[in-house]
């Protein structure tokens, strides 16, 4: 897939995206205008109702209290429709018809306040969408120029890179060459030293790889007595084969070897017989 593919399919998944919740925004937010005209519409409501109860209080209360209780205005609500009031109920009808307009009023403020919240969502959605509608002409304009690049440059950079990677192999095979033995020795033992800083803080690896080390020196010796000499002191040095004297025993075939004379006798016996591999 070229940039050019890429970058219109992500852009226009992204579109996608953002289209779908700016529009759940713009459901919420004329669901939300909808409350509020009905909690306004309720409210309006309800103030003509509490003018019209507060009229039939001031009139019960301007009236002589040994007068009955006749009805000054018959109310428009179903329930009280035709029903005289009485000061006590009036009062109370008073009281309740405040305590619903007060909590629609409150329904009104959050409902402005979800509304205000919800504008700024989506106009921020919506210059979001913008940006993002830009952005293949921006792609679109930079991408000749980049491709007329690359055909220009392709070429020449692919023959460089090959030419650079030929050189690097013949400056190895040629230093490889002009190296003396001593700088080979020496090249191997600088590369054994940092392998073993490498494993310095893991001691069983370092001892398992100074003793492959060293059997790689013993093999690689000119001289293979010199190398079994050195072999069966480092053994004699590491006790590998001594036993307690308390273990002293006949050596034979397969046991080991208990007593230094005996180990003595045995590498005599060694150095003088011919190395055979």
């Amino acid at each position: 897939m070229t940039m050019r593919a890429f970058s219109v399919q992500e852009t226009h998944g992204k579109l996608h995206a953002l289209r779908r919740e700016i529009n759940e925004v713009r459901a919420e937010l004329a669901r939300s205008q909808t409350q509020l005209h009905s909690v306004i519409v309720r409210i309006n409501a309800l103030e003509k109702e509490l003018e019209q109860d507060q009229a039939v209080c001031d009139v019960h209360t301007k009236a002589s209290p040994r007068s009955p209780a006749t009805p000054v205005r018959m109310l428009g609500d179903s329930d009280w429709s035709g029903v005289p009031m009485s000061p006590r109920s009036a009062s109370l009808r008073v009281r309740r018809v405040q305590e619903r307009i007060l909590h629609m009023k409150e329904q009104q403020i959050l409902i402005k306040k979800r509304i205000s919240r919800k504008e700024s969502e989506l106009s921020m959605l919506l210059s979001r969408l913008e940006t993002i509608e830009s952005i293949p002409q921006q792609v679109a304009a930079l991408l000749p120029r980049q491709d007329s690049l690359a055909t220009a440059v392709g070429p020449r950079a692919l023959e460089n890179q090959q030419l650079e990677s030929e050189l690097r192999f013949l400056s190895r095979q040629r230093r490889a060459k002009l190296m003396t033995p001593a700088a080979r020795a020496r090249l191997k033992k600088e590369r054994q030293v940092l392998l073993l800083e490498e494993f310095d803080d893991q001691l069983p690896y370092r001892r398992d790889i100074e003793r492959m080390l060293e059997l790689r020196k013993s093999r690689s010796s000119q001289d293979p007595l010199d190398a079994l000499t050195e072999r069966l002191e480092r053994l004699q040095r590491s006790q590998f084969i001594s036993l307690p004297p308390s273990a002293a025993a006949p050596s034979r075939r397969g046991s080991c070897i208990n007593n230094s004379t005996e180990f003595a006798g045995l590498r005599r016996a060694s150095l003088s017989r011919p190395f055979t591999r």
